[in-house]
């Protein structure tokens, strides 16, 4: 079944690029039936049935197209559910953090090169939430609302009972050092060149980005100059001030609410490890790291 979302889709483009993904699925989850996908090429010209295009349906097996894997569970609960990044929002400087680390594979990555001048690897993030049984629909809150709300119980209560359904959920993407330390000090991120990527909270279950990131977030192969990043031992935080990181901060929109969460990362084109952040580094000497111009409330990320 589907997760709530309707099907996707594609076409091909004039740069070359000649697969699509087809995503067949319900509405909502948990339905369950057969279905039938056919393809086929319309029209006349270059584009059309004259083109010599055939279409061929196959299967996507996810493990086997990105091998590469790492998955890490964590929770938002006391201090640790700090909510979304914002002004005035110290709250949200206790929210789990975790470091993305990235080894080329022996022999070089398998994706595209030449993006931007340089190579990339494509990570997909997956975060997951664990929602409460008995509960399938939203809490209505956030910019992933548009659900039912759930009337709010009569009296005071310091720790509110969670409402059904999933939180609205999203993770912040930084490529420095510095916004760890921004977080960690206020809350927010005021360096804006060390956010890597948008995105809006949204009520999901699961919720996953694609992350193109250029050659100088991977460290080098095993028996490089540095050696595989996790022979650097420890978590997250241990190799310095050094360029080349990449943190993800999973998050509610909102702060107090609690829950357990998984994030997953894989890719085709290099060794994956996640590590919970412990010691953030200090700034290298001569650098300020510092920008401004403050990231909004919202879902910039």
């Amino acid at each position: 079944g589907g997760g709530g979302g309707g099907g996707g889709g594609g076409a091909a483009t004039d740069d070359g690029e000649s697969e699509v993904l087809v995503v067949p699925s319900t509405y909502e989850s948990g339905l369950e039936g057969a279905f039938s996908l056919t393809a086929c090429v319309v029209g006349s010209g270059e584009r059309g049935a004259g083109s010599g295009l055939r279409p061929v349906l196959s299967p996507l097996v996810f493990d086997s197209r990105y091998p590469f894997s790492a998955s890490v569970s964590g929770s938002w609960s006391g201090p640790a559910a700090g909510g979304r990044l914002g002004a005035g929002r110290i709250e949200a400087a206790k929210n789990p953090m975790y470091e993305l680390r990235l080894t080329l594979p022996s022999g070089g990555p398998s994706g595209d090169t030449d993006v931007g001048g340089g190579e990339f690897a494509d990570v997909y993030v997956f975060l997951s939430q664990e929602v409460p049984k008995g509960g399938s629909g939203n809490d209505g809150s956030g910019s992933g609302g548009g659900g039912r709300r759930v009337a709010k119980a009569k009296g005071k209560s310091k720790s509110p009972a969670r409402k059904a359904g999933p939180l609205p959920i999203g993770f912040y993407t930084f490529t420095d050092w510095e916004a760890a330390r921004q977080v960690s000090a206020d809350g927010q991120v005021v360096a804006s060149e060390a956010i890597f990527d948008s995105f809006k909270f949204t009520n999901r279950q699961v919720v996953c980005r694609r992350l193109r990131l250029p050659r100088s977030c991977m460290k080098p192969a095993m028996g490089g100059a540095k050696g595989q990043a996790g022979e650097q031992g420890g978590e997250g935080g241990a190799e310095g001030d050094a360029g080349g990181v990449v943190l993800l901060l999973p998050c509610t929109y909102e702060a107090k609410q609690e829950g357990t969460f998984t994030i997953e990362a894989m890719s085709a084109d290099a060794n994956l490890e996640l590590l919970p952040v412990t010691d953030i580094p200090k700034p290298a000497i001569g650098t300020s790291g510092t920008n401004t111009r403050p990231v909004g409330q919202g879902g910039r990320g």
